[in-house]
């Protein structure tokens, strides 16, 4: 039996292939594939969900399902990680330099609509009344009219469906605590995976909220927003469609 299906049945335990496809943000057939060892390579995002998923009792160690998924030596430049963790940080450290990239595309997105770029700036924050923090890793303000100005908030984030997860719950969180809403600001979180892309949108597809919040798809060869998916809001609102693609 290969080691990434004993381990990962190690982890699946009594639990049924359905609950873990739910579980883990993947397809039954998917699953069905990885337990029968037909899965070929699996991806980074995936293999967490699955270390994320043990339970108490695992018998399972870190560095065995690093070892058997792949990632514990050779992982993008030969470095060896002793950690899911330092997995998920040297992922991480690449953010910075994308920031700026991903903000150009933004921004020039808006510019090539004819809108006038009014303000950018980085690290706006979201604070709810528990006193709780979000950090939007940076905002564009636009005019769309002459007598309309709008405001865009981005977080962006590692191509991974359970860190877009957790974003969204502490935006949520901030959004619904806070005393008043402001319906001329936007808030989205951008990627460039679009399976995750696609997840996301099943996900959040019936979700229904008072604000703006979408997802966008960055297109990294193309060097442009390839899609973005906006959560339904909740009765009419002059700021359910993009202005960006």
């Amino acid at each position: 039996m290969p080691k990434v299906v004993e381990k990962t049945l190690k982890i699946k335990g009594n639990r049924s292939q359905k609950l873990l496809a739910k579980i883990w943000g993947y397809s039954e057939s998917r699953v069905s594939q990885l337990l029968s060892g037909k899965a070929g390579s699996i991806e980074l995002d995936f293999a967490q969900a699955i270390w994320d998923s043990r339970e108490e009792d695992c018998e399972v160690t870190e560095g065995e399902f690093l070892e058997a998924f792949g990632y514990a030596k050779n992982f993008g430049d030969n470095q060896i990680y002793e950690s899911a963790q330092e997995i998920v940080n040297h992922h991480l450290e690449n953010l910075d330099s994308k920031n700026l990239n991903i903000r150009n595309i933004l921004q020039n997105a808006l510019l090539a609509k004819k809108y006038p770029i009014l303000e950018i700036a980085t690290n706006y924050f979201l604070k709810n009344n528990i006193d709780e923090k979000i950090s939007m890793d940076f905002f564009i303000k636009t005019q769309t009219t002459e007598s309309q100005n709008i405001e865009l908030a981005f977080k962006f984030l590692p191509n991974s469906i359970f860190e877009v997860k957790d974003f969204f719950k502490s935006l949520f969180a901030s959004l619904y605590t806070m005393n008043s809403n402001f319906p001329s600001m936007r808030y989205s979180a951008v990627i460039s995976d679009r399976k995750v892309f696609k997840t996301l949108r099943g996900v959040y597809g019936n979700v229904t909220v008072d604000n703006y919040i979408s997802v966008i798809l960055i297109d990294d060869k193309r060097q442009a927003i390839a899609d973005e998916f906006i959560m339904p809001t909740k009765g009419e609102s002059n700021f359910t469609e993009s202005i960006l693609t």
